[in-house]
């Protein structure tokens, strides 16, 4: 896995964006293409409780989809 170390030119809302981000990402909970778009969202701070509970959806949908194959 590549270095999750915070970039030094992150602001502290993209540092923390990130972390949490890589967090997810690491733990498998949502698909790689869906890590970008809450990363961006934590760092602007304009994810919403639709957000999250449209993109658990969408990676329930995929593991249901995987576990039928």
């Amino acid at each position: 896995m590549a270095d999750t170390a915070p970039s030094p030119t992150l602001s502290p809302d993209e540092s923390l964006a990130l972390t949490i981000a890589n967090a997810i990402k690491s733990a498998n909970l949502v698909s790689d293409q869906h890590i970008s778009r809450i990363q961006t969202g934590l760092a602007k701070g304009n994810i919403t409780a639709r957000d999250w509970a449209l993109i658990a959806e969408l990676a329930l949908t995929a593991a249901t989809q995987e576990d039928a194959s």
